[in-house]
């Protein structure tokens, strides 16, 4: 079962199993990060994020993104058996209400890529697993390679990965 959250509504939909849900989650977070990178409120967030960095230093802006979801979020898990999805503004509006944001790593990397795209970065989606058993998933920032781990994954070696551009 899937739990998608927008800002209006919440919708409830069937998940498929293995490689069609992780298709279908990746599918409405590019939805949701693709609308949200012309919101002027992500577009404000982001601004205030690279404020100090260099022009043109395309990979600090990155790096810089990564920083501030990482200070500002308090992650956890997604319920059992359920996967829920933030929209960027929720997630925006919850850190100026609440000075936290609540999400997992599909959350986090929803909005790292709409602050990308609102700055004129190309982000994708990396789905990562130990073994072939995909458990996370972070952004590849394809402007400057900078990936962009919002939730402080631990490197290491991923039998599973996959990358799905947002466009």
């Amino acid at each position: 079962m899937g739990y998608i959250e927008d800002n209006d509504r919440a919708q409830v939909l069937p998940m498929a199993g293995g490689e069609s849900g992780i298709m279908q989650t990746i599918s409405f977070m590019k939805t949701f990060a693709l609308g949200a990178s012309a919101d002027p409120l992500v577009r404000e967030a982001a601004e205030e994020v690279i404020r100090n960095v260099q022009q043109r230093a395309y990979g600090m802006e990155a790096r810089m993104v990564e920083s501030w979801i990482r200070k500002r979020l308090r992650y956890t898990r997604d319920g059992l058996n359920v996967e829920t999805i933030k929209a960027p503004r929720r997630m925006l509006e919850e850190l100026k209400k609440n000075g936290v944001m609540i999400g997992d790593c599909d959350d986090a990397s929803t909005l790292a890529a709409a602050l990308l795209l609102s700055l004129g970065h190309r982000p994708a989606f990396q789905v990562l697993g130990r073994g072939e058993v995909p458990h996370h998933v972070n952004v590849l920032d394809v402007t400057s390679g900078v990936v962009v781990d919002p939730t402080g994954e631990p490197r290491g070696s991923f039998g599973y990965r996959k990358v799905y551009l947002v466009k």
